[in-house]
């Protein structure tokens, strides 16, 4: 039977569910928002929870609704065999969208979707898997619903891409492994191969490695460094020059701590998607300052335990005080200062708000920076008298990109992360930097633990044929 309407065009549909991303995106959002005002740092650890709660308060909304914001946004209507959605069908494609997005899938997976959203650009229907299981189309309800363009060149580069993977994979399956001889795979499969460099490092810089046949790239080495091109084989190799001559590794796994923005820079050729997301993770600027006062410059503290006794002091901004944090140098570690009349303290200053709040950092010389913090000291710990009386400057150094800020939508830039790598086929490659575990020094450790179990559980997975 025909459809009274017609169905709705391709650019209608990724529209309308690119407004539902960002409806969800900001629920999310709003939810975190107040689990922060509410709960403060313990918000944290409800993050994923809330998240899940975000996307399931949108999905039962819509169903309840019989329509989502992205819907009326572009002006569609989503049916069932010519009739509009019932509530149960529209929660169960909103249930397995939802699995398909988040699960940690095999590569098989990926490929397969990758396939079906080729036939979405190339034939206009089901632009989600769940939407085909479950027959469910969107029609428009648009005066004009008629486009004069097509999304089919788009879907046949997709199609080329996904076959290419997929002869890629039965050639490993056919050789008895999962990494295949470089030569092998380009007289197999022509220019989709893209050949293995032959040139090695001089002494004394970083390896180099290969993503699976890709071009070569220098790890920590600098920022024009790239991973190259399509991941088509499970194996890095890592050429070394060592006094001994030239040394070659071959590793199932590849563990990347850099910061974000390396991290970006390595992955732009062979993941856009996660290098963009990457690059969205802000570094403030912080100054670190190190200063010694004579101990008659602190006055006694109300708790009697002796002056700078202890860890140290942070500052919310609510207290109005410029410098973020103090660390008490001398009490914290034994014979830090050889004078036991002298007190070392480590300010840190600067930060993410501090431009809003203060102007920045930037423009300061060392000697400002040492006045602001001694400014504060004063009204913190010090005797007021002190104030015309600066401390010596032992250091100074400052971090332009200091410390990843962990902001709110935090955790989806790193799915995001997550999902483009798997989309791509970037298999054995993980992310540990502090802008994923954390950055307190006691969390880099347990997440380095838990990577490890994750790379130990991949190694003995993966079986790769020793070369010869």
């Amino acid at each position: 039977m025909a459809s009274p309407l017609p169905f709705a065009h391709p650019a209608d549909l990724v529209r309308a569910d690119q407004k539902d991303d960002h409806c969800r995106a900001e629920l999310r959002t709003l939810l975190l928002e107040t689990s922060e005002e509410l709960l403060g740092g313990h918000a944290a650890r409800w993050q994923g929870a809330l998240q899940v709660l975000g996307d399931a308060s949108y999905a039962w909304a819509t169903a309840a609704a019989g329509s989502s914001l992205g819907e009326e946004y572009s002006e569609l209507l989503l049916v069932e065999n010519l009739r509009p959605a019932g509530r149960f069908r529209r929660l169960l494609a909103a249930a397995l969208n939802a699995v398909l997005v988040n699960g940690n899938w095999g590569e098989w997976l990926m490929l397969f979707l990758r396939l079906h959203l080729a036939l979405f650009y190339l034939f206009g229907r089901y632009r989600h898997l769940p939407e085909r299981l479950l027959n469910l189309r969107a029609v428009s309800l648009a005066e004009r619903p008629y486009r004069s363009f097509s999304y089919r060149p788009l879907g046949f580069v997709l199609l080329a891409q996904a076959i290419g993977q997929l002869l890629a994979k039965i050639l490993q399956r056919r050789s008895g492994a999962d990494v295949a001889d470089t030569e092998t795979l380009q007289a197999a499969m022509g220019n989709w191969a893209p050949a293995l460099p032959q040139s090695r490092l001089s002494a004394g810089r970083p390896p180099r490695c290969n993503i699976c046949a890709g071009e070569k790239c220098g790890l920590f080495g600098g920022g024009e460094l790239s991973l190259g091109s399509r991941r088509i084989m499970r194996v890095h190799v890592l050429d070394y020059d060592t006094p001994e001559g030239a040394k070659r590794l071959r590793s199932k796994a590849l563990i990347l701590t850099a910061p974000s923005y390396v991290t970006a820079s390595l992955l732009k050729e062979v993941c856009p998607a996660a290098a963009s997301a990457l690059e969205g993770i802000r570094y403030p600027r912080v100054a670190a300052v190190t200063v010694e006062y004579p101990k008659s410059a602190f006055r006694e503290p109300d708790h009697g335990k002796g002056i700078v006794n202890g860890f140290g002091q942070l500052h919310p901004r609510s207290q109005g005080i410029r410098t973020l944090g103090t660390i008490y140098s001398s009490s914290l570690f034994p014979n830090r200062m050889p004078d036991d009349d002298k007190i070392m303290l480590l300010h840190y200053i600067g930060g993410a708000r501090d431009p809003e709040l203060f102007g920045g950092i930037q423009g300061l010389t060392e000697g400002q920076l040492v006045e602001a913090t001694h400014k504060d000291t004063v009204e913190t710990m010090l005797h007021p008298s002190e104030a015309s009386n600066l401390p010596k400057a032992l250091g100074v150094r400052v971090w332009d990109r200091a410390i990843p800020q962990l902001e709110v939508g935090h955790q989806d830039r790193l799915d995001t992360v997550k999902k483009s790598l798997g989309i791509e086929g970037v298999e054995g490659l993980y992310l540990a930097g502090n802008f994923v575990g954390g950055v307190a020094l006691g969390r880099c450790v347990e997440f380095g633990i838990e990577i490890a179990t994750e790379v130990v559980d991949f190694v003995n997975e993966v079986k790769i044929k020793e070369p010869a």
